[in-house]
């Protein structure tokens, strides 16, 4: 395999018509003129001893017809609205490994890139209670340490008073001896913002209904970065949760231009 093609196809069919088949489609859809700037021609392989080195070289292997098709037309409409210098390209390096941060310090890192965050400390249970009247009734208990904090029983919410602190720490001790207080903020609805390196694509933001809806619902709208605002609209169009979003039944919605911004401050 040299670097001679833009794209390539894998396949897992044993009849050699099945290529001809797909490059007699190819051609008819025209699609190499919009998916292409080089003029270098896409090649169809049979092999998938040529997938580990597809990557090698930065191609995004596909393995049956109809995820091709499907991509062939995603990226003839990306060529034809998106310039390809805009695209965040992948790197070539590889992908450096990976940190886990707790709570309090992720969103002490999302509040230096302008993105608002509950007014929150993390200290020793012994010091929680001065921690809460610091920040101010009501707040938010959560056992620090856990990823999914809620699966464990280690949030309470609503806690507005010293009474209802105490009792939530004696119940957190079983998890815990560091607590993450947190202001009790009121909303209209959760949503999912992820930004991930996906070699050989590149960056990808995800977009989906977030809290405990992020594993019921799997609902999720992805774009290649950078993106426009009204892209960034679109996916939020296309949730099922959008009616929550824009004010169901008369309900206030939220403010999509504050999502747009916080977006774009993550990118």
């Amino acid at each position: 395999m040299t670097s001679n093609y833009d794209a390539y196809i894998s396949y897992s069919h044993k009849d050699a018509s099945f290529a001809r088949w797909l490059h007699r489609g190819i051609e008819t859809y025209r699609v190499p003129q919009q998916l292409v700037s080089s003029g270098r021609p896409m090649r169809v392989v049979r092999d998938r001893v040529e997938l580990p080195r597809s990557t090698d070289l930065g191609l995004a292997m596909l393995t049956d017809i109809d995820s091709a098709l499907r991509a062939l037309e995603a990226a003839a409409w990306l060529g034809c609205h998106v310039p390809q210098s805009e695209l965040l390209a992948s790197p070539a390096s590889p992908r450096p490994n990976r940190i886990s941060l707790g709570e309090h310090d992720a969103k002490s890192l999302l509040a230096e890139v302008g993105v608002t965050v509950p007014r929150r400390e993390e200290v020793d249970a012994s010091d929680a209670l001065e921690a809460a009247a610091r920040i101010g009734y009501p707040v938010v208990l959560k056992a620090a340490g856990h990823d999914h904090k809620s699966d464990i029983g280690g949030v309470h919410t609503g806690l507005d008073d010293e009474t209802s602190v105490a009792a939530a720490l004696d119940d957190l001790a079983r998890l815990s001896h560091r607590i993450l207080i947190e202001e009790h903020i009121f909303g209209i609805a959760e949503l999912l913002v992820a930004v991930r390196h996906e070699p050989p694509v590149g960056y990808l933001l995800t977009i989906g209904a977030g809290g405990i809806l992020v594993e019921v619902s799997r609902q999720t709208q992805s774009l290649l970065l950078p993106a426009s605002d009204e892209a960034i609209r679109g996916c939020m169009r296309a949730l099922a949760v959008w009616p929550v979003l824009a004010g169901h039944r008369g309900r206030r919605g939220i403010d999509i231009g504050a999502v747009v911004d916080v977006v774009h401050r993550l990118t």
